[in-house]
């Protein structure tokens, strides 16, 4: 029973920013996300020895985020923590940092069918353990869209090539436009020349001008120049917006400098067929496979979307 409170706790106020009067033996809690992004690193290392376990918990989650593996030692000491759900926090912060030390730990949660083995067996797979895979699978047709959300993406990032696509594929059907978006972004974010080929078979199928967009960005994504011919088709789209991030992101992926934004149809046609004739004349330099190293490639996953 204390475990499921502290589960449940945890889930409801995940990070809550804890601070304890220095004259007092009392703790607040707020049940909001922690401001620990602002943080120094050394900073949030020191929270991992906080009096409140949510504080711990917390500050575990971000150092695993931000890849922090000085921080590896000290995760160590909580996967001996008393309170249970820190301990599997800690676990899943070094499988982050790429230490296994937690795994059994892990395991024993998804085996026990806890609240927090669904997480436990989003972190086993995308690290290369299949411990959870029919767990994660199952959440594909959750009724909430958090969780199948989170199922596509750990799903996504197996080592299995054929259960990445088709489990992009399948969400790519999703009833939420934002489960669809995720997919697509995700199929550019592999990087491959199946990826590319993916992404050119889906854009005379997507109806909605705003998933076009997306494949436009997503192509971009991909960092290939065999994304260009994809690109160049989408200059060609009846709706603006779709215009716009094709132009955009061909000037991104070759170095080029055309105008981005055409709003009358005609002067979008010529631009359309500029951007053609340069093709033309210059993919010889673009062969396939290649891949650009365009600086926006290295920011990506900043991206707004």
């Amino acid at each position: 029973m204390r475990r499921i409170i502290c589960g449940f706790l945890l889930a409801v106020a995940a990070g809550a920013v804890c601070a304890a009067a220095s004259s007092q033996d009392v703790v607040e809690l707020r049940l909001s996300s922690p401001n620990l992004k602002n943080e120094s690193v050394q900073t949030v290392i020191t929270r991992l020895k906080d009096p409140e376990g949510l504080c711990r918990s917390a500050a575990a989650r971000e150092l695993g985020q931000r890849k922090v593996t000085q921080a590896v030692a000290p995760l160590k000491e909580l996967l001996s923590d008393p309170l249970h759900y820190v301990r599997v926090t800690a676990a899943e912060a070094l499988l982050e940092l790429g230490d296994r030390s937690g795994i059994a730990l892990l395991r024993e949660e998804v085996a026990a069918g806890s609240i927090r083995a669904f997480d436990a067996a989003r972190y086993l797979l995308a690290h290369g353990d299949n411990t959870g895979l029919q767990l994660v699978k199952s959440k594909l047709t959750s009724t909430r869209t958090v969780e199948r959300s989170l199922a596509i993406g750990a799903l996504s990032r197996s080592n299995d090539e054929e259960l990445v696509y088709s489990t992009l594929v399948g969400g790519l059907k999703d009833m939420d436009p934002s489960i669809r978006g995720q997919c697509i972004f995700r199929i550019g974010d592999l990087g491959t020349q199946r990826s590319v080929g993916l992404l050119k078979s889906l854009y005379p199928l997507v109806g909605s001008p705003s998933e076009r967009a997306c494949l436009m960005q997503a192509a971009a994504r991909t960092g290939l120049w065999d994304a260009i011919p994809a690109l160049l088709e989408g200059l060609d789209d009846p709706e603006f917006l779709v215009r716009t991030n094709a132009a955009t992101y061909l000037n991104l992926l070759t170095g080029q400098s055309k105008p981005v934004s055409v709003r009358d149809p005609e002067r979008a046609k010529a631009l359309s067929q500029q951007w053609r004739q340069w093709w033309d004349a210059n993919k010889g330099s673009y062969p396939p496979g290649g891949r650009s190293d365009a600086p926006f490639l290295k920011s990506k996953d900043t991206w707004p979307f």
